[in-house]
């Protein structure tokens, strides 16, 4: 499931994709996969190649995600 949680200045959590029960970090904004999204939606379930970057990236009210690069994604 890719989720688009807010902007994390405000704490919110920016991209997140979620695997099972496993939240990652992922880079941009709702803007950046805007093709993934439907209009006035902020989750969609998405099928991807993922790459774990080994760094830890802080959302929200300092929730610590394991980061992420897309390498492919597709909406399902």
């Amino acid at each position: 499931m890719l989720i688009w949680g807010g902007w994390p200045a405000t704490d919110g959590l920016g991209i997140v994709f979620e695997v099972g029960e496993i939240m990652y970090g992922a880079p941009g904004s709702r803007e950046d996969y805007s093709d993934y999204f439907p209009v006035d939606e902020n989750e969609v379930m998405i099928r991807a190649d993922i790459k774990i970057t080994g760094e830890t990236t802080i959302r929200g009210w300092g929730t610590r995600l394991p980061e992420i690069e897309f390498l492919r994604m597709e909406r399902m």
